[in-house]
């Protein structure tokens, strides 16, 4: 497995190598320290990798699991009603 170093500066960038990652590995959530120790974040920065991944979640592009793990949302769209 090849480890990419975290760069801040390309905030975008990241992410969409974040999201690839995580879509590269759809049978699976995969923690954020997993991804973390994959992207090579030095420990000062971590705060900030785990705003992107807030960020992310929040956009849709992944969704948070249990245990604070990740994964790429399911295609099902929500059903919208009551149950009677």
């Amino acid at each position: 497995m090849a480890v990419a170093v975290f760069d801040i500066d390309s905030m975008e960038d990241q992410a969409q190598k974040i999201v690839q990652f995580i879509r590269d590995q759809p049978e699976q959530s995969i923690s954020a320290r997993s991804l973390m120790d994959f992207f090579g974040v030095e420990k000062h920065r971590r705060k900030d990798f785990r705003k992107v991944l807030r960020e992310l979640a929040r956009k849709g592009l992944i969704q948070r699991g249990p245990r604070g793990t990740y994964r790429i949302p399911p295609d099902v769209p929500p059903v919208v009603g009551r149950l009677s």
